[in-house]
């Protein structure tokens, strides 16, 4: 067998389908069997996952996403075999993917769409963490996080950031940031951040990806201080090739491990989805009921 064949001696799967918040039945493992594999496609097992917070906000009804579904985007990946005999790619690579495939032909694709200052990030939680150090290697010299678990703060230390907690610095450096950027999900904070940019300061979105988002802000808040604001949702697959090349050169660097949260079979997903809705930890693993 090599890996560009099939057969594997794999034929079935298991996955763990929600089924909506108010279903008899919240959660359902079925086994599957496996597709057979089209031309350019790679089959893999999952090794470890991780839930996002958007999976929480889904299963707790902060937002609504169709169902049935298979939750879970963020993972890595082992490859059992694969349909494209150019590539390199070998039986046992370990892979991460992106959240959705790109033609790169579509009016989004061909707009990039796919999918020195000092910067703030209003959430300190993996997102706010990993993007302080990001900054940092970039050469930024100064980066602040805040959040609201100042347990955290040690982690915000080990990632380069200054914890912003304390309402009297937050006073001290009022109209003093450039960039503002929410990675939280909490649209509360939104006006701590207009306070805090300097006129012609910008303000980036990334967190509240759910409806109860509502902003208590006015016009005249974001023109008297020349103010742009900006979305961003998701990323393009140049992203994530980006973000495994600074993984691989920092791997040493910060505390990733340690962020982590303890780890739960995929037999056991309620139980990891509770805990993950405690935001105790930056993110909960759930590891396949695999050999």
């Amino acid at each position: 067998m090599t890996c560009c064949d099939q057969d594997t001696g794999l034929t079935l799967g298991e996955r763990v389908v929600f089924n909506g918040l108010n279903s008899e039945e919240m959660f359902s493992s079925e086994i599957t069997p496996l597709p057979e594999l089209a031309p350019g496609e790679i089959l893999v097992k999952v090794r470890l996952a991780s839930i996002c917070m958007s999976d929480v906000y889904t299963v707790t009804g902060q937002r609504i996403e169709p169902t049935p579904s298979v939750l879970g985007h963020e993972a890595v990946v082992e490859v059992i075999a694969h349909r494209r005999p150019e590539s390199d790619l070998i039986k046992g690579d370990r892979l991460t993917f992106s959240i959705a495939d790109s033609c790169n032909k579509c009016e989004f694709c061909l707009k990039g769409l796919q999918q020195k200052c000092s910067k703030l990030f209003k959430g300190d939680g993996i997102l706010g963490l990993y993007t302080s150090a990001a900054l940092l290697e970039l050469g930024y010299d100064t980066v602040y996080c805040s959040g609201n678990r100042i347990q955290r703060s040690e982690f915000i230390v080990r990632f380069g950031a200054i914890p912003l907690y304390n309402d009297e610095i937050i006073a001290e450096e009022t109209n003093k940031i450039d960039v503002v950027v929410e990675v939280c999900g909490v649209s509360t904070v939104i006006n701590d951040g207009i306070k805090l940019l300097k006129p012609g300061g910008l303000y980036l979105f990334l967190g509240m990806v759910h409806p109860h988002s509502q902003l208590n802000i006015t016009g005249e808040q974001i023109i008297r201080k020349c103010l742009t604001i900006k979305g961003i949702h998701n990323y393009a697959p140049r992203h994530l090739d980006q973000a495994v090349d600074f993984l691989l050169k920092t791997i040493d660097k910060y505390p990733y491990e340690e962020v982590m949260g303890p780890t739960y079979n995929l037999s056991d997903l309620p139980n990891a989805m509770k805990v993950a809705m405690e935001k105790i930890h930056a993110r909960v693993l759930v590891k396949p009921n695999m050999t």
